[in-house]
């Protein structure tokens, strides 16, 4: 492939070089990566890296900053380096995002639900669903586990070329912040943008709230519906800067698509979905298995997605009421005389809202086990040591992810927050959840936040394997 493939005239500020005739076999973002016939992309450039460049048989250099220092190497700037990477990826295999429409889903909590959701209703109404996000990723052919929320763009373009050879229609895909701030997705235009909510999460990546807002709203700049959560306080700075049509979900029946005599209990929810054009509405009956009020919200904005796609309201009734347990997300365990709940809750808004939901269908004591990532935003810990203990009956805080991190340390920070004396510290979160299920009677519930579907924890020495659900399990069977 020429370079002029991968970066169109119309791109390029300035070049240097002979750029017309580059052959391109491969894209490198690193010159340490790098290897002959490669196009490197580079934010900034410096005589090293040109050197580098030239003694591996670089074919060029795209960047945005720096000097022009190697003849021998052509080079090309570009006003957005991680645009232009994003681009070249998505066009060095074939465009597959042209042929398919895009569902993006994000915001700080729900993402996962809203996408799994989502694509099975559209799998029902006959559609190939292509599923990129936290918990896996499907390109036709089955589920494959996942690293990234939004993968960076080399996977992207890569999953998306597999899911158009494999007759994919429609992606739907969790879009993450980091991802949107980074360009990973730029090239790809959205045809129904979705909006969950903004809550306390990555400051240490955005540094303020309101960095982390505006890189949510690069995704409804590129989607011609946006589809908004009324009752979130961001909703209206997400509505303005859409580039499309606007929509509605919630609670407020001032939305197009609202939900209302919800009844939720331990074994499910039942709503009205409301749909409301024009401000006449039609109720459509709806059961989900998932509890908890905001798993309400998430199964209204997958309903008002796939009716803004374009299936019937006839197909729309009880579209979820067979949709499975989702992995690590308010995942129930049955064991015996209490309940086991494994949520992924890592946030504090998504922590005091997974308490919340289950105080509403328990009548029991509810034991909240949790702990924070290491390396990751500290201001969240104290809040979500406050938030633990004032709604639990028994807080345990433990190791979640500590990394590089001491992870007493960690504690200690999380134990600042809290203002009553119901809480207990275990390191070892295996031994935590000891404790948990030996404090457990009749009747209680335990909460394992954190941790969710992953399988696994990442200390100082890396990463081990750990499974929540398989590891509460044992120690009951052991406890019987």
């Amino acid at each position: 492939m020429k370079l002029s493939d991968i970066i169109l005239q119309s791109e390029i500020l300035l070049s240097h070089g002979d750029t017309e005739h580059c052959e391109v076999r491969g894209i490198a973002e690193n010159a340490d990566a790098a290897q002959a016939g490669d196009v490197l992309f580079v934010r900034t450039t410096s005589p090293e890296i040109y050197k580098k460049a030239r003694n591996l048989g670089v074919t060029a250099i795209i960047t945005g900053y720096g000097e022009y220092t190697e003849p021998d190497v052509p080079a090309l700037w570009v006003s957005n380096v991680r645009a232009a990477l994003a681009l070249a990826h998505l066009r060095m295999h074939g465009n597959p995002q042209k042929d398919m429409r895009f569902i993006g889903i994000t915001g700080t909590n729900g993402k996962s639900t809203v996408c799994l959701m989502t694509a099975h209703i559209l799998r029902k109404a006959g559609h190939r669903v292509g599923i990129i996000g936290t918990l896996f990723c499907d390109c036709g052919m089955g589920q494959v586990s996942s690293d990234y929320t939004t993968p960076p763009p080399a996977l992207l373009a890569s999953e998306l070329a597999e899911m158009h050879k494999n007759g994919i229609d429609t992606v739907v895909m969790e879009v993450s912040s980091h991802s949107l701030s980074q360009e990973r997705v730029y090239g790809i235009g959205f045809d129904i943008g979705i909006f969950t909510n903004l809550t306390h999460d990555h400051l240490d990546f955005h540094g303020s709230p309101d960095e982390y807002a505006s890189a949510k709203e690069k995704l409804f700049r590129r989607s011609k519906i946006s589809l908004i959560n009324i009752d979130d306080k961001a909703a209206y700075r997400m509505a303005w800067a859409s580039g499309g049509d606007v929509f509605y979900y919630g609670k407020d029946r001032r939305a197009e698509f609202y939900f209302e005599n919800e009844k939720i209990s331990a074994g499910g929810s039942n709503f009205d979905f409301c749909i409301s054009p024009g401000g006449i509405s039609h109720n459509i009956k709806e059961s989900i298995l998932p509890l908890g009020d905001f798993n309400v919200y998430n199964a209204t904005a997958a309903l008002a997605c796939a009716y803004l796609f374009g299936i019937s309201e006839e197909k729309l009734a009880d579209a979820l009421a067979d949709f499975p347990p989702v992995r690590g997300r308010m995942e129930r365990i049955y064991a015996g005389d209490f309940d086991v709940i494994v949520d992924y809750a890592h946030t504090p808004d998504a922590l005091g809202k997974a308490v919340s939901a289950l105080r509403e269908v328990y009548d029991g004591r509810i034991i909240t086990l949790f702990g924070c990532g290491g390396d990751r935003d500290k201001t969240k810990r104290p809040e979500m040591g406050d938030i633990a203990a004032s709604l639990s009956d028994l807080a345990i805080v433990t190791s979640d992810n500590p990394r590089t991190e001491d992870p007493a340390e960690i504690i200690r920070d999380i134990c600042m927050g809290i203002r009553s004396e119901n809480y207990i510290t275990e390191i070892n979160r295996e031994k935590a959840i000891i404790i948990a299920v030996s404090a457990a009677k009749k009747g209680d519930v335990i909460l394992l936040a954190g941790k969710g579907h992953e399988e696994y924890i990442i200390d100082k020495v890396g990463k081990h394997d750990f499974c929540e659900r398989e590891t509460v399990l044992k120690i009951i069977k052991e406890k019987d």
